[in-house]
This record gives structure tokens, sequence and C-alpha cells, in this order.
């Protein structure tokens, strides 16, 4: 009797354990099922009357076209009559005026924003108060192109930004203009794809299993996730990380023979943001190259790590900057543009 009554005893505790998991999991999965038919999935603006009939813009190069009027990521996308977004504007400039270039991808082009929204079109609405000009007019011309690598930023910047003649060039880098030919790929779907785990019959699973791929992703780097792509690529890929010193050099020897500066505006990736941001090794390298090429180097993460990623995406598949992400880049920029040097203000020698 004594042996039995030890025996259910020291089956007791394993037992409670057991019943308590089942219970806290039943509980979990029953919450998650309330709560995902619940839950208000993202509702795009209405788009006014006036888009209704406009085409989708698809593609690099239906997107470099001259004078396209169209939707591209869900929003009105104009280029002007020389292939790039915003107002016409005259080759030869007037005197008086400080023209900038500001050249990248789709980050800097303004993928899902209105043109008025994106940080280039911000800046030159607010030259007007700002000192630096010294009574000059600024213009800022957008030649930003969804799609670019660092190779074609500087081929787009050389065979159509320069025959503006700008006296200043910003080069809005994101992390992904080094992919090129030496890149190598190796992201799976589990954590590139929000919705991978939404087919699943286990909705804590569908909840919990996004936000476990982010958090792992922020701790390590797996194989399959992006932090670990682009580690691969920035310090274990030696020829595509030349890529990228080329194309910085050869946007030094633009500045050096127009006797301009450049700005180096390093883009904050917004997967996540916070004190386990994943991307401070790749920001450091770009910043470290681009000053030791005489780059005035402007890094807006500091702007960004106190705020909640998905707020500042165009919708929650995409995470393209918002028009609050690209005020945020905005406010980097000009903060950057105070503090450097004197002599970039000056009229470029080609002037």
């Amino acid at each position: 009797m004594g042996v039995e009554r030890r025996r259910l005893s020291w089956l007791a505790g394993p037992l409670l354990v057991l019943v308590t998991g089942v219970v806290i999991a039943a509980f979990a999965e029953v919450t998650a099922r309330v709560a995902w038919h619940l839950r208000t999935d993202f509702v795009a603006p209405e788009r006014p009357e006036e888009w209704r009939d406009l085409p989708v813009i698809k593609g690099l190069f239906e997107a470099s076209k001259a004078n396209v009027r169209g939707l591209y990521n869900g929003t009105l996308y104009e280029t002007n009559s020389a292939g790039f977004v915003g107002p016409n504007r005259l080759r030869r400039r007037t005197r008086g005026t400080y023209r900038i270039a500001v050249v990248g991808d789709s980050v800097t082009m303004g993928s899902g924003v209105l043109y008025e929204d994106t940080y280039s079109a911000r800046l030159e609405a607010t030259a007007d108060s700002s000192q630096q000009y010294a009574g000059r007019k600024a213009e800022v011309l957008n030649f930003g192109l969804a799609g670019l690598s660092a190779r074609w930023v500087v081929r787009r910047t050389e065979a159509l930004g320069l025959q503006y003649n700008p006296d200043l060039i910003v080069y809005g880098y994101t992390l992904n203009d080094i992919e090129g030919n030496h890149y190598r790929r190796s992201v799976t779907r589990r954590y590139v794809n929000p919705t991978y785990y939404f087919d699943s019959q286990w909705y804590t699973l569908r909840f919990l299993g996004p936000w476990w791929n982010a958090a792992w992703g922020r701790l390590t780097s797996p194989a399959g996730s992006y932090r670990f792509e682009l580690e691969d690529n920035y310090f274990r890929n030696p020829p595509a990380w030349a890529e990228i010193e080329t194309q910085f050099d050869r946007l030094s020897r633009i500045a050096e023979r127009r006797g301009i500066c450049v700005v180096l505006l390093i883009h904050t990736h917004l997967y996540a943001l916070g004190a386990l941001h994943p991307f401070m090794p790749e920001y450091a390298a770009v910043a470290e190259a681009g000053r030791e090429r005489g780059f005035h180097v402007v890094e807006t993460y500091p702007y960004f790590k106190d705020l909640t990623a998905g707020d500042l995406w165009v919708n929650p598949r995409d995470p393209h900057p918002n028009a609050r992400g690209h005020e945020i880049f905005f406010e980097a920029l000009q903060d950057g543009l105070r503090e450097m040097p004197k002599a970039c203000w000056a009229a470029n020698s080609q002037s």
C-alpha cells in the first residue's frame, strides 16, 4: 500500500504539469481563434475617382519612360518629359539656383507614396526657410528608380542626372543596393513571407510563428533569413562588396571632376527597429566606405530607432516607407545638410 501511494505521489507532479500545459494550450488556441476572426485587416485607402482608369505601371523599364501617368504600387505615379519623377526641369540652370540631384532605388523614388510626400520633394518645399541656400532658389531633382542596384544608380546618375548640372548629389542608399552579378540569394519563404503561417490549422501558430521568426532572426542569423543573406554578401562575399566600392569610387570621381560634394544618405531598413535592429554592421560598413571616399554620410537609424516599424510601412505586406517614413528621412537629410562643409554649398565648377 505504501509503495502504491509513493508511486501515485511520484506521478502526480508530472501529471499536473501535463494537464496544466494542455489547459493553457487549449486556452491559447481558443483565444487565438477568436482574435483571428475579430482582427481587422489592412484596408487600402480609397483611390480618387480620377485614378480609376489609369494603367498599372510594372517593371523598371516602364517606370523609366517619359511622360508616364499611372499607378505604381497602388499610388499615382508620374514621370516628366525626361523620364524621372517630378515636374519638368530645364537642363540649363537659371542663375541663383542651387540644384540637388537625389539618386537611388525604390525608396528614393517613393514607391507607394505620392511624389509630394517623398523626402526629396519635402526638401525642396522647405528650402526657402533654410539659411544654407543663402537666398538661392533650391531645386531638388529625384532620379530614383525602383529596381536599381548600386551599379545602375551610378549609371543613371552619369547618363541622366549629370545632364542637369547639379551642385550636390545625394545618394539614398538602401541595403539591397549590393545586389548584382555576384550577389548570393539564400532567403526562404518562411523568413520573408509574413503570411507563411496563415494556412496553419493551429491559430496559435498563425500568431506566434511570424513573431518567433522575427525574434529569432534578430537575435541570431539563421540560414534562410534576410539577415543571414545580407551578412553573407556584405562580409563573406568579397566580389559583391567590391562592386559597392567600385561604384562609390565612380561616384567620387564624378564629384571630383565636377567640383561638387556627395551626400550618402543611408536608408534605415524598416524590418525591425529598437535595440535588436539586425542591420547595424551593414550600415557601419557602408558609412565607413563612404567616408573613405570623402562623402558626407548621413545615418538615419537614430531617427527611427524608438519607433514601431510597421507604423511606417506603405501597407502590412510592403515595408517601403510611407509618408511618415519619408518625413523622417527628410528630417535626417535636412539635419545632415546643416552639418555639411561650407565648401559644398558653393556653385559647382561647371555652372
